[in-house]
């Protein structure tokens, strides 16, 4: 009788450590299927990066070919709607902007102008974005405009 109600209770101990472990994963991630959690998570993601880039920046810094590059005072300011400002020194330039994934800044996509801008860093006090132009490697460090 002992071994029977040992088993018993071990059985019940088992199926009922399952069900909370899944109780657990859903309550944390808010979802049950794991890809469903992915997309989720991705998503989340792309929104917090766009939120990051949606202000004005102010270049910090700028090199060219990997070698410190003199620079005008140059602004760029991104808005949520997918419009953006560019400010260097007396001229501007306004335009379209859209990320592609989190790792790419596509501006006046479609047009003679368009440009893909790669983000190497995105925080909430720093912007590094880097380009090709002209057969020459750039790379722009922004910071808060203030």
């Amino acid at each position: 009788m002992k071994l029977y109600t040992f088993i018993l209770f071990f059985i019940l101990i088992f199926l009922n450590s399952k069900s909370y472990l899944q109780e657990i994963d859903t309550v944390k991630t808010g979802q049950s299927n794991t890809q469903d959690t992915i997309s989720a998570q991705t998503k989340v993601v792309t929104v917090a990066v766009k939120d990051l880039i949606c202000r004005k920046w102010t270049l910090k810094e700028s090199l060219k070919n990997n070698k410190r590059d003199d620079f005008d005072k140059t602004i760029i300011e991104f808005f949520p709607d997918g419009k953006y400002n560019y400010i260097e020194e007396d001229d501007s330039e306004n335009g379209v902007w859209e990320l592609k994934g989190d790792t790419e800044i596509i501006f006046d996509k479609g047009t003679k102008d368009e440009e893909t801008w790669a983000i190497k860093k995105i925080e909430p006090e720093v912007l590094v974005l880097n380009f090709k132009d002209e057969g020459n490697y750039y790379e722009y460090r922004f910071i808060p405009f203030r």
